[in-house]
C-alpha cells in the first residue's frame, strides 16, 4: 500500500517509523522546510520527499496521513477529497493498530495535559502505562511494542479528533468546554462537537467521564451510547470533596499535600475517578497524589524574591486558562504578563476578572492590540520583549504580590511553542533576580 504524509512534525514521524519497519511505500510532502535531522533520516531509508510546498505527487497514493494541524478547508484536502482519497492522521493510524480496551483518552479545553499526566502518574503505581498523545508523545510511538503496555493514556486535541473517524477510547474524560481554537474552527458550537465526537463513538461497553457543570457537555450527554458517569469539583466516582479534604474510601488528603493550584481540583477529581474506575486502591491513589509535582509551565512557582512571587503559566493559551489562574489570587494582588497570538474569543469575562485580580498588566507581542482595548481601572503597559515585561512588573510589585505570566495566547507570535515561551521567563526572572542581588 502506498501512503503520501502531508506534514512531517513529530506525529507523522512517528508514524512513518512504523511504516518503515513494516516496509510500506511512503512518499513526504511538507510545506516548509523539512529539518536536517528528519531529512537524514528519510534520505538513509530512500524515502522520496518534498518540501516548500504540495505538488500533484501527494495524491498519487492509497492513503493520505495528515499533521493535525493542517486545516480541513485547505486547498490541497479539497483536492485530495475530490479525488476519493482515504484521509486520515497519526492518532486513528495507531488506533487502527492497538486494542481500543487500553485506552484512557483525555480532552476537554483546559486542563488536559495536567490531567493525562497525573492519570497516567496515578495508574503507573500498578500498571505499565504509556502517556502520551497531543501531550508530547505521539500515540504511534506505542506502536514499537503494543505488548509493553497495560493501559494507554492520551491527551487529544481538537485539532487532531477533527481528522478521525473511528477513535473511540475504552474510557473517555471530558474536562470542560469554553471558546478556543476560534481562529481554526468555524465556531464554538463546531469545535464543541468535534470535542464530543470521540464520546459519540463510543458503545455500551465504553465509559465517558464527564464534567456535569458543564452546561455545554450536559447537552450532548443524552446522545451517548456509552456508560455516563459524572464529576464536577465536589465529588466523582469513588472521590468526594469535603472541607479542605479529598476524600477517596477511608483516606482523608489533605488538599495542601496535592501540588497543584485549587483551579486544578475538578481535574484532580477526574484523575482520581478514573483510577477507581480502573481499579485502584485508596492507598495507591493517595500516595501517587502526594507525590506528583505536575507539568512545567503550568502554573509553576519559579522563584520568590523580596517576597514577591514569579508564577510561570505559559500553558495559559486562552482567556479561560487565565480566568482558572486569576481566581487563585486576592484581589488586586497580581502584576499579569499576557502576550501571544490571539484566538478570536470573548474576552468580556477575563477583563472583568482583570480589573479585581491585578494592579498591573503588562503586555507585548501580537496580543497588545487585545489588551490595548481593555476598557478597565487597570493601567496596562506595553513592552518589547519578555524581559522588559519581566522588568517592568517588578517596578509595579510590591511584597506579598504575584507576578504570573499566563499569556492567554498562542505563543506562536514570537516562540516556537508555549515551552519555549515559558523558559524565557524564567530565564529572564533569573537575570533580574541576579542583578538586584548584584545591586544590593
Amino acid at each position: 500500500m502506498r501512503y503520501t504524509l502531508l506534514g512531517l512534525g513529530v506525529s507523522n514521524m512517528a508514524v512513518l517509523k512504523d511504516l518503515l519497519k513494516n516496509d510500506e511505500e511512503v512518499f513526504v510532502s511538507e510545506l516548509g522546510k523539512i529539518p536536517s535531522e528528519y531529512k537524514k533520516i528519510l534520505e538513509e531509508n530512500h524515502v522520496e520527499y518534498e518540501e516548500a510546498g504540495h505538488t500533484d505527487r501527494v495524491f498519487e497514493t492509497d492513503v493520505l496521513v495528515v499533521s493535525p494541524g493542517i486545516n480541513p478547508n485547505s486547498d490541497v484536502i479539497r483536492r485530495a477529497r475530490k479525488r476519493g482519497l482515504k484521509i486520515t492522521t497519526e492518532l486513528e493510524y495507531s488506533f487502527d493498530r492497538i486494542d481500543p480496551e487500553k485506552i484512557i483518552a483525555v480532552t476537554g479545553t483546559n486542563g488536559k495535559s495536567t490531567t493525562t499526566s497525573l492519570i497516567a502518574y496515578i495508574l503507573g503505581q500498578k500498571y505499565r502505562v504509556f502517556e502520551g498523545g497531543n501531550l508530547g508523545t505521539p500515540l504511534a510511538e506505542a506502536l514499537n511494542c503494543p505488548q509493553c503496555w497495560d493501559l494507554l493514556v492520551v491527551e487529544v486535541s481538537s485539532f487532531q479528533l477533527t481528522w478521525c473517524k473511528r477513535f473511540k477510547p475504552h474510557v473517555g474524560v471530558l474536562l470542560n468546554l469554553a471558546p478556543d481554537h476560534l481562529d481554526w474552527h468555524s465556531s464554538f458550537e463546531e469545535y464543541a462537537k468535534t470535542k464530543i465526537s470521540m464520546f459519540e463513538r463510543q458503545t455500551t461497553k465504553d465509559i465517558a467521564l464527564l464534567n456535569e457543570k458543564d452546561e455545554w457537555i450536559r447537552r450532548y450527554a443524552d446522545t451517548l451510547h456509552s456508560e455516563v458517569r459524572w464529576f464536577n469539583e465536589c465529588a466523582g466516582y469513588g472521590v468526594h470533596v469535603e472541607g479542605k479534604f479529598l476524600h477517596i474510601e477511608d483516606i482523608k488528603l489533605p488538599f495542601e499535600e496535592i501540588k497543584l493550584g485549587s483551579h486544578m481540583l475538578s481535574n484532580v477529581v477526574a484523575a482520581v475517578s478514573v483510577a477507581r474506575i480502573v481499579g485502584l486502591s485508596s492507598d495507591e491513589i493517595s500516595d501517587a497524589l502526594k507525590r506528583f509535582e505536575g507539568l512545567p509551565h503550568r502554573f509553576k512557582l519559579v522563584a520568590e524574591w523580596e517576597g514577591i512571587r514569579f508564577i510561570d503559566d505559559s500553558k495559559a493559551t486562552n482567556a479561560h486558562a487565565v480566568l482558572a489562574a486569576l481566581r487563585e489570587f486576592e484581589d488586586r494582588s497580581v502584576v499579569l504578563i499576557m502576550s501571544g497570538k490571539g484566538k478570536r474569543e470573548d474576552y468580556s469575562l477575563l477583563f472583568d476578572m482583570i480589573d479585581r485580580k491585578c494592579k498591573a498588566v503588562v503586555v507585548f507581542g501580537e496580543f497588545v492590540e487585545y489588551v490595548t482595548r481593555m476598557k478597565n481601572s487597570v493601567p496596562v503597559y506595553v513592552a518589547k520583549n519578555m524581559e522588559e515585561a519581566v522588568n517592568r512588573s517588578v517596578d509595579m510589585a510590591e511584597y506579598g504580590d504575584t507576578i504570573l505570566l499566563s499569556p492567554g495566547g498562542a505563543s506562536f507570535d514570537l516562540y516556537s511553542s508555549y515551552h519555549e515561551r515559558g523558559e524565557d521567563f524564567i530565564r529572564c526572572v533569573r537575570k533580574l533576580i541576579h542583578r538586584k542581588k548584584q545591586e544590593a
